[in-house]
């Protein structure tokens, strides 16, 4: 079935009370993520994985919740390292349930980032990627559609914010989105994780897991394509 995977170009409407809360509830979210970023990006913590470690043992018990919080939050501000955090969760907790709270805070970060694209649209996201990128991205979901996704949160250079965004306004269910970030961003997120915790490489279990992961969703998603 032949299926496009542009971006979504914005609604022409009319004025409209909803509308007109949207434009005011859009604007006090840039500002509320304006203040997180200024206020967080001043923060030392973010220049050494042992600063980072010291904040996250100083909350104690809340440990594991303050991780997967900061987490969330990377996939919104770039100033917050989503590495850094992801070494001394590993450091902390181990390798196994550092993985586990880091990806809950990137997935937790990647669904509030895709249903705030979806919902305020472009308006949003050319806060955070500019209209150039934009345009040099539609022609790229176009021709690559999910894989372009797949293979771009594999890649660690690309930053989380803007990819969640773009993935955002494409029309791609939301749940083979989160299929492919979970697929695509585990081998960082662990690597982070086992290096913080002095291991130095990934366990065949793990690698065999997203190995099987990665073979799943590409044959659930061809089989659906043809069908």
């Amino acid at each position: 079935m032949g299926v496009k995977f542009g971006l979504r170009a914005s609604r022409a409407k009319g004025p409209s009370s909803s509308s007109g809360f949207r434009g005011v509830s859009l604007a006090a979210l840039l500002s509320l993520l304006a203040v997180l970023a200024l206020v967080l990006g001043k923060l030392p913590i973010w220049s050494s994985e042992e600063k980072a470690r010291n904040l996250i043992l100083a909350t104690g018990i809340w440990g594991p919740l303050v991780l997967i919080l900061l987490q969330a939050l990377q996939v919104f501000l770039a100033p917050i390292p989503g590495q850094v955090l992801g070494a001394a969760g590993g450091y902390i907790f181990g390798p196994w349930l550092g993985t586990l709270y880091s990806m809950a805070g990137v997935m937790l970060g990647s669904i509030l980032a895709l249903t705030l694209s979806r919902r305020y649209g472009r308006p949003l996201v050319e806060r955070f990627v500019a209209k150039e990128t934009l345009a040099r991205m539609d022609e790229l979901i176009a021709k690559g559609g999910l894989w372009f996704f797949f293979i771009a949160f594999l890649l660690p250079f690309f930053p989380d914010d803007a990819l969640c965004f773009l993935a955002g306004l494409s029309p791609i269910p939301l749940r083979w989105l989160l299929a492919v970030i979970v697929v695509g961003r585990l081998p960082g997120v662990a690597a982070s994780a086992f290096l913080g915790a002095g291991i130095s490489h990934l366990p065949p279990e793990l690698l065999a897991v997203i190995l099987g992961l990665a073979a799943l969703l590409t044959a659930l998603y061809l089989t659906l394509r043809r069908s």
